[in-house]
Formats: structure tokens, C-alpha cells, sequence
């Protein structure tokens, strides 16, 4: 018995570390910048941002979130982008982070839908997790973002708690 319970414990500690490591090269490290860059032009990321209404969130992301949805110009390609800001931190309430979001910013999470082909079993989105400073923390098929929004209804990878309640 106690051999079963190890190999099922070893078997979930491999599983979830597939789904959590980042499958990044450093094309998608690349790519990941120049989206950045791309959110930064189109005002959905940085210090002059457009603001929309902070609303309760959850993990992965965060207690506070807001929610921006446009698409965007990524070197040359034209696509779908989902940002979302993840925001904590003592005393952090939506009043509080609506009226002075910078200091309850933890990170930025974003879909970007690419070309056709780039991953086409999870319909060709990019994954990127970024710090509050705009730095690359995770880019690219991320497996932890890809196994949480495969189960969007519709396979669309767009949960419905994506966009606020």
C-alpha cells in the first residue's frame, strides 16, 4: 500500500509540474517584449493605461483584478488581446486600487492571439505573465494557463470569469 500511495503522489508532483513549467524559447521571451511594447502603445499596460472598474477576483491571478480586451498590432501581426492586472497587498479594496492602482500591482497576465499554426490544438494563443514592471515572467505555452482555459465552453479558451461578474 505504501508503494501505491508513493507512485500516485510521485506520478501528481510530475503532472503538476508539466502544467506549471513554462514551455518558452526565447523566441516566445522575445515575442513577449514586443507585446509588451505593443500593450504599452495601445495604453492597456503602463502608468498612463486606460483604467475599467476593478472587480473580486481569485487565484491564480489575484483578490483584485481589472480587465482590458482589444486587438493590438504585435510585430506586424494583428490580433485579440486579453490583459489582465492582478493586483494584492495589505489594505488592497477595489476603492482603494480604483482610486491608486500602481501600489496593489502584482502582475499583468495576457492572451494574444497569434498567427494560425502557432499553436493550433489550444486555437493559437500566446501566453505571457509579466511583473508589475512590464518584465517577462512566463511566456509562450504556458501549460498551468492552457489546462485552466481549456475547459472555456465553446473551446475558445475564453473562460467566462475572465471578463468581470
Amino acid at each position: 500500500m505504501k508503494v501505491r500511495i508513493a507512485s500516485t503522489l510521485n506520478v501528481v508532483a510530475i503532472l503538476t509540474a508539466a502544467c506549471a513549467t513554462p514551455a518558452a524559447d526565447s523566441g516566445d521571451r522575445e515575442f513577449a517584449t514586443k507585446l509588451w511594447s505593443a500593450l504599452a502603445d495601445a495604453r492597456m499596460v503602463s502608468d498612463d493605461a486606460i483604467r475599467t472598474r476593478p472587480y473580486r477576483g481569485g487565484e491564480p491571478h489575484g483578490a483584485i483584478l481589472d480587465y482590458l480586451e482589444h486587438d493590438i498590432t504585435v510585430a506586424g501581426l494583428t490580433g485579440r488581446a486579453i490583459v489582465k492586472k492582478n493586483y494584492e497587498g495589505p489594505g488592497a479594496t477595489v476603492e482603494k486600487i480604483w482610486s491608486d492602482p500602481l501600489p496593489y500591482l502584482r502582475s499583468v497576465t495576457v492572451m494574444f492571439r497569434r498567427e494560425a499554426g502557432y499553436d493550433a490544438a489550444h486555437r493559437n494563443w500566446f501566453w505571457a505573465k509579466f511583473g508589475a514592471d512590464g518584465v517577462v515572467q512566463a511566456s509562450g505555452r504556458i501549460g498551468e494557463c492552457i489546462a485552466c482555459h481549456g475547459r472555456a465552453a465553446g473551446n475558445d479558451y475564453i473562460l467566462g470569469f475572465t471578463k468581470p461578474r
